[in-house]
């Protein structure tokens, strides 16, 4: 079953991997960059630049300098990489929280921009992370953070941290379009729930459906910073329409949950999958997951053993203690509270896309039952771990800890139930 497991999230991974999808979306033939259906015609172009920004920033990057030659750019990524191309420059930032060399990354782009020509071409490739991977705060860095962080512990929805980061941001929310004087393309691995191109990237290149009102709303449960009186100055539609930009999706959490499909159609399994629109507090989706394994099980959604449930998307967790874990590793514990009254084989996975879930050493979890036994055998107590947020430990003791590696890409999380 374990061999199972690793072969069915190395799948969908393989899918979603960075430079399969943009090598297979992305191509230079006879002197054009053919993006989907769009073509554009290199020799046009005076300069071309490259900005490259996500945790999927670097084979992204790596991709694209090999079939195509750049005047300049950068790469902002946390994780380790060499771009064969002495004009594009490096920069290690940090996720979820921005850095100094976030900052740095993005004074480089400001520059690009603001030296821009309308003969240029810019090239950008995101992926997840780039919210803080690139970032010029309106405010001091270390209050940024603070908020930032704040929101992240607190259950605040993905599209709200988004929102205050577009507030805070000089180049979010599509600001950065407004300097760019040439012809901008963006290659996108979507990490957001229904792939909604103004949060992904906290909406680096498109336009921001959210408005001043918005930002107020969010802004209220922000209990203690004083931001509140900030102009929320992103770029509107009507503005976005004038801009010759064109950004294309190419990888998502639904690919990879179509990839998971597939595999275990493959190996025999009945397939339900509950598609990429799981989202909520980690407690809320614990409660419907479970009760749909248990109508699975009991022939309601048509599927018979052997039979898998599939579900994509994102959880929130609100952290109040320093344990050790993440989102993934704390709702594969709440499952392992509930699935011990269930009867028959089962395997319980949740597993985070970019390799790296929290504050942990690890990618995710699974559950079954030697897991169950074994935490029953060390008389370990789930309540404790969970009030404790520290569901790595438990995994750690009980098995069931799926290790951290980089992943080359990230669509959110995945996760299946596998019933015999």
């Amino acid at each position: 079953m374990r061999q199972l497991i690793d072969d069915a999230i190395m799948f969908a991974l393989d899918r979603v991997r960075a430079d399969r999808v943009c090598e297979e979306f992305c191509k230079v033939e006879k002197g054009d960059l053919r993006a989907g259906k769009l073509e554009y015609e290199l020799k046009r172009f005076k300069r071309k630049y490259l900005v490259a920004v996500g945790k999927a920033a670097c084979p992204m990057a790596r991709y694209m300098v090999d079939i195509m030659e750049f005047d300049g750019g950068l790469v902002a990524t946390n994780r380790e990489c060499e771009i064969k191309s002495p004009n594009i420059k490096v920069f290690n930032s940090s996720h979820p929280l921005p850095n100094e060399e976030s900052v740095k990354a993005a004074d480089c782009l400001l520059e690009l921009a603001k030296n821009s020509e309308r003969e240029d071409l810019f090239v950008f490739l995101i992926s997840g992370g780039a919210s803080s991977l690139i970032e010029k705060p309106k405010i001091e860095l270390e209050r940024y953070r603070e908020i930032v962080e704040y929101m992240l512990k607190n259950h605040f929805t993905i599209e709200e941290i988004n929102l205050i980061r577009k507030a805070l941001s000089r180049i979010k929310g599509g600001k950065i379009l407004k300097l760019i004087e040439g012809e901008v393309v963006s290659f996108v691995i979507s990490d957001v729930v229904g792939d909604d191109l103004s949060v992904i990237g906290s909406g680096l290149t498109y336009y921001d459906k959210f408005t001043q009102k918005d930002f107020v709303e969010v802004c209220q449960k922000l209990k203690g910073f004083d931001i509140c009186k900030l102009d929320y100055d992103s770029l509107k539609k009507d503005e976005f329409l004038f801009k010759r930009v064109t950004n294309h999706i190419i990888a998502s959490n639904r690919t990879a949950c179509a990839a998971l499909e597939e595999f275990f159609k493959s190996k025999g399994f009945s397939v339900l999958n509950l598609g990429s629109y799981i989202k909520g507090k980690v407690e809320w989706v614990s409660d419907i997951l479970f009760d749909s394994f248990k109508k699975a099980i009991d022939g309601l959604f048509g599927v018979k053993p052997p039979f898998v449930v599939i579900f994509g998307g994102e959880t929130t967790v609100a952290v109040k203690r320093d344990g050790k874990g993440g989102r993934c590793q704390h709702l594969a514990l709440l499952m392992a509270k509930k699935l011990k009254e269930i009867e028959g084989d089962f395997t319980f996975v949740s597993f985070a896309t970019d390799g790296k879930d929290g504050n942990s050493p690890y990618a995710g979890a699974f559950v079954d039952r030697d897991v169950l036994r074994k935490a029953e055998d060390l008389n370990l107590d789930m309540d404790n771990f969970l009030e404790n947020f520290n569901s790595s430990e438990f995994f750690e003791k009980a098995g069931g800890a799926i290790s951290s590696f980089d992943t080359l890409t990230n669509v959110a999380d995945i996760g299946f139930f596998i019933y015999k």
